[in-house]
C-alpha cells in the first residue's frame, strides 16, 4: 500500500547519503478508539521534480514501534 505525502513546508534538497525527518500521524476519525500497528520502518518511493527514489523510513525510536490505540477523533505520530 502506498500513501502519499503533500509537503507542509518548503523542503530543503538533499544529496545522497544525507538524513531527511518525517513525521508521520495516523490519525483516527471514528468515533471509536482503534488499534493500529506502527511498524518500525517500511519501504517508500520518494518523488521530486520528476524523478523517483525508492528509499526505505526507519522510526527514529524502534520503541515507538508496535501496537498504539489512537483515542476517538485523536491521532498519534511518530518520527
Amino acid at each position: 500500500m502506498w500513501t502519499t505525502l503533500s509537503p507542509a513546508a518548503e523542503i530543503t534538497p538533499l544529496l545522497a547519503g544525507q538524513s531527511l525527518t518525517v513525521w508521520l500521524h495516523w490519525l483516527n476519525p471514528t468515533p471509536q478508539s482503534v488499534v493500529q500497528t506502527v511498524p518500525a520502518g517500511f519501504a517508500c518511493r520518494l518523488a521530486n521534480a520528476g524523478q523517483r527514489f525508492e528509499s526505505r523510513l526507519e522510526l527514529r525510536t524502534t520503541a515507538e514501534a508496535g501496537e498504539v490505540t489512537i483515542p476517538p477523533g485523536g491521532f498519534v505520530w511518530r518520527e
